[in-house]
C-alpha cells in the first residue's frame, strides 16, 4: 500500500507527506491522473489524495478513472480517495455528487492537524476505520454511555453541556456541541431503524415520542477528551446510511439563512447532519451496511468562537459491505 498525491500545491506536498510518514506509508507525488491510475492498477490498495478545487480538473480526473478503471470497479475503493480543496464542501457540489467520493479535506490544515490526517490515512488502509479515541492523543480519557430509552437523551445532553463548560470550552461552543450530540442521538434513535423492505420504521414518528430501545435499537454514546480536542461518537446497530442521498441532498448543499435548521417534529437526518458538520472540526461516518453506523465528531478547544468556527474541517465516509 502507498499514497499517491495528485496536487501541485506546495503546502499539500509538505502536509500530506508528513501525515504519510507518521502513518508509516510511502507517499509519491504524480503529475496527472494517468500516472495516478497506473499506480492504482498495480496496487488496488493505493490511497489517492487529489487536488479538487476546480470542477473541470476534478471532472477530468473522474473521466480518466471511469475510462481506465471503471467507477464501479472492484479495483476502485472510495474509502481510499481523499479530495483536497480550498473552498468549503458545500461550495464544491461536484464532489458530493460523485460516485467515487470518499473524503473531503479542507485546505485550512496546519501542522497541528498532521496527527489526525495520519489517523485518517491509517483508517483507509485498515479493515475498518479507527475508533474515536485513536484520533486523539495518548492522554485521551473516554466515557461510554448506553442509551436504552429515548427520554434519556435530554438529561445526557444537558450533562454533556455542563461537562464541556467545566473543561474550559466557551459557552457558545458548548451549546453547539450539545446541539450536535442531540442531533446524532436523535438520528440513531429515530432515523437509523429500518424494516425488511428498507423503509424507515420511524419515518412519521414525532421525535418527542418516548421509545424503549431493545438490544437491536440500543444507541452508544462515547465522549473522549485529551485536553485539546473533544470527541463525540454515536453508534447505532442498523448500518442504514444512504451515502449518496446524504452527500448530494444534504451535506453537499448550500443552505441559506435558516433553511438548515433542524426539524424536530418528524424525523429526518439530513438537514441536521449538514448543520452538525458545518459546526465541528471533523466528521467521520463509518457505516457497515446492515450492521452498524458510527458517527464521530471532533471539536478543537479554542480561545474564541471565531477560532472555533475557523478550525480545520474535514468530512470522511467509510462504507463497508458484507
Amino acid at each position: 500500500m502507498q499514497i499517491v498525491l495528485l496536487s501541485a500545491v506546495p503546502e499539500d506536498k509538505v502536509f500530506f507527506e508528513a501525515a504519510a510518514k507518521m502513518a508509516n506509508v510511502a507517499c509519491v507525488q504524480v503529475a496527472n491522473a494517468e500516472q495516478a491510475v497506473a499506480v492504482l492498477l498495480k496496487d488496488p490498495a493505493t490511497i489517492m489524495i487529489i487536488e479538487s478545487s476546480q470542477m473541470d480538473a476534478f471532472k477530468a480526473f473522474e473521466k480518466v478513472m471511469s475510462e481506465k478503471v471503471g467507477l464501479f470497479s472492484a479495483l476502485l475503493n472510495p474509502n481510499n480517495l481523499f479530495y483536497v480543496a480550498s473552498q468549503s464542501f458545500h461550495d464544491a457540489p461536484y464532489l458530493a455528487q460523485s460516485e467515487i467520493f470518499g473524503h473531503f479535506i479542507h485546505r485550512s490544515y496546519t501542522q497541528d492537524n498532521i496527527y489526525v490526517m495520519a489517523r485518517l490515512l491509517e483508517s483507509s488502509g485498515a479493515e475498518r476505520a479507527l475508533p474515536l479515541e485513536k484520533f486523539l492523543s495518548k492522554e485521551v480519557k473516554t466515557q461510554t454511555i448506553k442509551i436504552t430509552k429515548s427520554v434519556q437523551k435530554r438529561p445526557i445532553v444537558e450533562s454533556l453541556k455542563n461537562y464541556v463548560l467545566k473543561i474550559g470550552f466557551k459557552s457558545r461552543v458548548a451549546a453547539v456541541i450539545a446541539t450536535a450530540t442531540d442531533e446524532l442521538i436523535m438520528n440513531a434513535v429515530f432515523d437509523a431503524p429500518m424494516d425488511e423492505l428498507g423503509k424507515h420504521v420511524h419515518a412519521q414518528t414525532p421525535r418527542s415520542t418516548a421509545l424503549e430501545l431493545d438490544e437491536k435499537n440500543v444507541v452508544e454514546l462515547k465522549i473522549a477528551f485529551d485536553m485539546k480536542t473533544l470527541g463525540i461518537s454515536v453508534t447505532d446497530l442498523h448500518g442504514s446510511v444512504d451515502k449518496k442521498k446524504l452527500l448530494s441532498q444534504h451535506l453537499g448543499r448550500s443552505y441559506e439563512n435558516k433553511e438548515y435548521e433542524m426539524k424536530t417534529v418528524v424525523a429526518g437526518a439530513g438537514l441536521g447532519l449538514a448543520h452538525v458538520y458545518r459546526n465541528c472540526g471533523g466528521m467521520i461516518i463509518s457505516c457497515e451496511q446492515g450492521v452498524r453506523t458510527e458517527v464521530n465528531l471532533l471539536f478543537k478547544k479554542t480561545d474564541s468562537f471565531r477560532d472555533f468556527k475557523d478550525q480545520f474541517r474535514f468530512l470522511s465516509t467509510f462504507m463497508y459491505f458484507t
